[in-house]
């Protein structure tokens, strides 16, 4: 006789079975999750020693990405990812090989399912055929334009535009078509997938993807698919199984921080020439700038980059600047445009830099668009200040352009310190997020001696050093105009010379000089609303309105001597520099210029106060009632002679 089976028992043996079913129903366990293998293979580059030559790029084949990490799945044990010896940041010392954070070993494909299944559900596997992970360069909070990092805002944060262009992409670019064969990035973009890697701790505006525009603007030469965190939201709640996964940077290097790079006899390996012109020639496509050009002589174009006065290291007398560059070439000669590239994309910059036969820039971000710059052109690098930025860096730059390009760069420095000012906006954006910045600003008796010597005070210890470095960033500096002309036909001259011809300078327009002085800049109705914005700067004592001031004339002079050139120089400034964008809004023309019959030189208005201060002297002394000096002997004492 059978026993009924208890209901209760039915119904918890069904509950149990639901789950597994179909588990139990698909492939087996080793056919849903094949295991993972990976290949590392010493550098092809040749001429390594020492411990860079155990640097290695390694690629993994079935490599699982699901909540932030890869799992690396196999049977037996997990290899010591440690002693892969991958390099995936381009600064990290040679002798300190990096722990690959994301890597996770130690799981059989069983064990990795079972481990799914724990879960209330189990995540749809998805494909995905071939990705390169990046570790992707700092991104940090924008206190400017609202980027928090904090999860609440996606406003875009900001980075380093120089150190991402210049230096990243080239190498990316290198060590992809050296390490694993994949040459022609472009062609190939919809193969590839980029993965940043960047730690989460530490690194929250990576984590949630807000990279800036020109992040994605640039990986899309490499890849047509946007770039993505490994625990970000796209990726970190999906099971991906990507078939094929490309690691490391390899030996090559690219720029003057990697230690040991460029160094003589060093164990790192600058970028090629071949390298470098594959990756010009990919920027060419991406970008859409004539890469075979050669820099223009009849006329050459003359490219002043400034800066935002918000951005610091600004040309604080830009007008000036202009002007004397006005009265130093003929406009038959040179074309003379100012820009500023602050909000500007990578394509736009091409575009400006590739037109330029000479540039004169202060040192920053510009120094990453020396790749558009056509064949033979000469650039003018300045520093506003000695010590903190040496010419290495776009020195290096120009080097690694040499064979493709012939660049080549000249370097000033401004030694005259009464010529640097401090922009208060940088300070307190350092200082809320630099502790020996945040010390400096709270002593105000300290704080007033780096106002008058620059140097961060003994007192801060250990914190001296990233306090002289991050306030450096906050300095800004005028520049010798007269100086400027001179390394400007400096320039000129050697761009001809570089070319096998002659520069035969053509006098100025006869007077030009004269009515330049005379003349009397009328803004459109826009300035006074944008300078009165910078009230708070000059309310702290700095110059902020003048300064607005002095770029808007600045982009007026070249309205007023450029004509149509210098109008679409003036229509292309970012909506952040709305305050100089003179000229460009709809119902305004170019910039009026005003001539008073009866403005005079300096030097007459001078001599004419003289004159006019002399004639009031001797009509006082002939108002005056004489009175005639007498020896005390003489004078007399209670009305009585002495």
């Amino acid at each position: 006789m059978r026993r009924a089976v208890p209901m209760a028992a039915v119904l918890l043996l069904v509950a149990v079975a639901a789950p597994l079913a179909p588990l139990a129903a698909s492939a087996p366990v080793e056919q849903r999750y094949p295991a993972t293998t990976h290949t590392c293979s010493a550098p092809a580059a040749p001429g390594l020693r020492g411990l860079a030559a155990a640097v290695r790029t390694c690629t993994f084949r079935n490599l699982y990405l699901y909540r932030g990490h890869a799992y690396y799945l196999s049977e037996g044990p997990a290899p010591d990812f440690a002693q892969l010896a991958l390099y995936m940041h381009m600064w990290a010392p040679p002798k300190r090989p990096e722990q690959p954070w994301f890597l996770k070993g130690g799981y059989s494909p069983a064990l990795f399912a079972s481990l799914l299944a724990r879960g209330t559900v189990v995540p749809p596997l998805e494909r995905l055929p071939l990705a390169y992970l990046w570790r992707g360069y700092e991104v940090i909070p924008d206190a400017a334009s609202g980027a928090t990092c904090n999860g609440q805002s996606r406003v875009a944060a900001k980075s380093n535009y120089y150190h991402f262009v210049g230096e990243y992409l080239p190498l990316i670019s290198a060590t992809l078509c050296e390490e694993f064969g994949h040459c022609q990035p472009y062609g190939n973009r919809s193969a590839l997938r980029i993965i940043d890697v960047a730690p989460p701790r530490g690194n929250p505006c990576n984590v949630q993807e807000l990279y800036p525009p020109y992040f994605r603007e640039g990986l899309a030469c490499l890849s047509d698919s946007p770039l993505l965190h490994l625990a970000g939201s796209h990726l970190g709640s999906r099971l991906t199984l990507v078939e094929t996964v490309w690691v490391g940077l390899g030996p090559r290097c690219r720029g003057m921080q990697p230690f040991d790079c460029y160094t003589p006899g060093g164990s790192r390996l600058p970028i090629s020439g071949a390298q470098m012109a594959a990756w010009r020639s990919t920027a060419e496509r991406c970008f859409g700038f004539q890469g075979n050009a050669v820099a223009s002589l009849h006329p050459v174009r003359l490219l002043l980059v400034d800066r935002l006065y918000e951005s610091g290291r600004s040309i604080l007398n830009v007008a000036s600047v202009v002007q004397a560059l006005r009265r130093r070439f003929s406009s038959q000669q040179v074309e003379l445009r100012l820009e500023y590239m602050e909000g500007l994309t990578i394509r736009q910059q091409a575009e400006i830099f590739s037109w330029a036969s000479v540039v004169v820039h202060m040192h920053g971000a510009a120094i990453g668009n020396y790749a558009f710059l056509p064949r033979g052109a000469v650039v003018v690098h300045i520093s506003p200040f000695p010590g903190r930025w040496p010419p290495a860096l776009p020195f290096q730059w120009a080097r690694d352009l040499q064979q493709v390009t012939g660049i080549e760069v000249r370097h000033f420095v401004n030694e005259d310190w009464s010529r640097v000012q401090v922009v208060p906006d940088i300070v307190a954006q350092q200082a809320a997020r630099r502790g020996g910045v945040a010390q400096l600003v709270k002593n105000a008796t300290f704080y007033a001696q780096y106002r008058g010597t620059f140097q961060c005070p003994e007192w801060l210890g250990r914190l001296r050093t990233p306090c002289q470095q991050y306030m450096s960033r906050s300095l800004t500096a005028s520049l010798p105009p007269g100086k400027v002309a001179e390394l400007a036909e400096a320039a000129v001259l050697r761009l001809f010379a570089k070319q096998q011809q002659r520069w035969e300078p053509q006098l100025a327009v006869p007077g030009a000089a004269e009515l330049a002085d005379k003349a009397v800049v009328r803004m459109p109705w826009s300035i006074p609303q944008a300078t009165a914005a910078t009230a708070e700067a000059a309310g702290q004592g700095l110059p902020g309105s003048q300064t607005a001031t002095s770029q808007a004339a600045g982009a007026a002079a070249l309205g007023r001597a450029g004509g149509a050139a210098g109008v679409a120089a003036a229509r292309r400034r970012p909506a952040s520099g709305a305050a100089w964008a003179v000229g460009s809004r709809a119902g305004h023309g170019p910039i009026e210029v005003l001539r008073s019959p009866l403005s005079l030189p300096p030097a007459a208005v001078s001599w004419v106060l003289v004159a006019l201060g002399g004639a009031m002297f001797a009509t006082w002394l002939l108002r005056r009632e004489p009175k005639l000096w007498e020896p005390p002997w003489l004078q007399q004492r209670d009305g009585k002679p002495p």
